[in-house]
């Protein structure tokens, strides 16, 4: 197995409760963490896309030759996600941005909810 690893910009809060971006290594990444989507990478973990839209190759996954769109989940009775449902809005580990499209002014960002 091949172990992969990029830099990622990751939002954090301090203790005043101030927003404020912090550049991390992959590995260091845990559940929870909100990053920017790393355009021109390889996605480092699995995360839910929450804000902006992103164009990505998961043909290594799929087979499938022509890049998705992945938008963010949409906040429509959903108390849990759903792995099965909510694939449209999923970011697998190891597929390729291609590209990232802001949305309403919002930064790409997806919540991390599996790494490595």
């Amino acid at each position: 197995m091949i172990d992969y690893e990029c830099p990622v910009t990751v939002k954090r809060i301090n203790s005043d409760g101030n927003e404020y971006y912090e550049e991390v290594r992959s590995n260091e990444l845990v559940p929870g963490d909100i990053m920017l989507v790393p355009e021109g990478l390889k996605m480092p973990c699995d995360a839910i896309q929450i804000s902006g839209s992103s164009i990505i190759n998961e043909s290594m996954l799929t087979g499938e030759s022509i890049p998705v769109i992945k938008n963010p989940l949409p906040n429509i009775n959903h108390e849990i996600y759903n792995p099965e449902e909510d694939k449209s809005y999923t970011l697998y580990s190891g597929t390729e941005v291609i590209q990232n499209r802001t949305l309403g002014g919002k930064e790409t960002a997806a919540l991390g909810i599996k790494t490595n």
